[in-house]
């Protein structure tokens, strides 16, 4: 037993004016020796006795039971807090499984200016993206709700599934696609967006305040403008409206405004002409196993002239 009895400590405490670090010391005391529970007791009524003629509310009253239920509170405290600690750090892992559950189950694929590809869904639908395109979609539970997320130009063949159609959301715009084939342009530079429906049937909701719809079929063409939403469907008279996939590519007459345009957008670019005089040149003939960036070669060749990146989506035609 320790023989140094800490009666100034003691005394502090009972007037309420010790530190926690101070009242840690005294529990620490107190649980060196159990007979230290008795001489603080003893000290307890000695400083009573002395103390006597002061106010009883100056002094607190402090016995053994008050010191064992502190003890206990104290340690129920400390329970719960390491309880409080435990849940946290819980609630954080779930968190974070449950982020990277869902960024794993998030599937993105691309494209970069100029290159195109092909994939196979999940469903056994089939999507080709043209140059510098995005698809996203959900792999889990995909084959539940299909649903594609589009940003650029793609090509998508939809698989039958009589009781689950196949849902595009591009720009503003819902569509709902049944089995068929569809090539839906999106890119952010083009004020208006076209859907093709090259055999199929598909409805169209505007997701904006108007809340407009369309229904549209095979040979048809769906335009929204950014500024306004659904506005039109159209016959398609397009022959290469996906000439970018099939690399087969078919001029009537088509002026080399038109020709270059197309070949510029089918490789995610925007086009200038430099030069009016090169807009209105005329190029017929069929082309076959040429990818964009090789037919617009070809007709540069035609009209004498060349191409320059102005920047990372911008192209400019010169006369040479």
């Amino acid at each position: 037993m320790e023989k140094h009895i800490p009666y100034s400590l003691i005394a502090k405490h009972l007037s309420g004016e010790t530190t926690a670090d101070e009242d840690q010391t005294l529990w620490d005391w107190l649980d060196a020796h159990e007979d230290h529970h008795a001489i603080f007791k003893e000290a307890i009524a000695m400083l009573s006795v002395k103390d006597e003629s002061d106010e009883q509310s100056n002094i607190r009253k402090f016995d053994n039971t008050d010191y064992i239920n502190t003890r206990k509170h104290s340690s129920f405290s400390l329970f719960w807090k390491i309880a409080a600690s435990l849940l946290i750090i819980t609630i954080l892992v779930i968190g974070i499984l449950k982020w990277r559950i869902d960024e794993d189950s998030t599937v993105l694929l691309s494209t970069i200016q100029g290159e195109t590809g092909k994939w196979i869904l999940p469903d056994s639908s089939v999507v080709w993206l043209n140059g510098d395109s995005k698809v996203r979609y959900e792999s889990e539970g995909f084959l539940k709700d299909r649903k594609l997320y589009v940003e650029g130009e793609i090509f998508l063949e939809v698989t039958s599934q009589p009781d689950q159609p196949f849902t595009v959301i591009y720009d503003s715009i819902l569509m709902t696609a049944f089995e068929g084939a569809y090539n839906i342009r999106n890119y952010s530079f083009l004020t208006e967006k076209r859907v093709t429906i090259m055999n199929g049937f598909a409805n169209f909701i505007d997701l904006r305040p108007s809340g407009n719809s369309i229904q549209a079929s095979t040979d048809e063409n769906i335009i929204s403008r950014n500024d306004y939403g659904l506005v039109s469907r159209e016959h398609n008279s397009d022959l290469n409206t996906d000439a970018w996939r099939t690399h087969r590519f078919v001029f009537d007459e088509v002026t080399t405004q038109v020709a270059l345009d197309m070949l510029a957008k089918d490789q995610g670019f925007r086009l200038e002409i430099s030069d009016p005089a090169l807009e209105f040149e005329r190029i017929s003939g069929y082309y076959e196993n040429l990818h964009p960036s090789e037919m617009m070669l070809k007709i540069l060749e035609l009209i004498n002239a060349t191409v320059q990146v102005k920047d990372a989506s911008h192209l400019i035609i010169t006369p040479k």
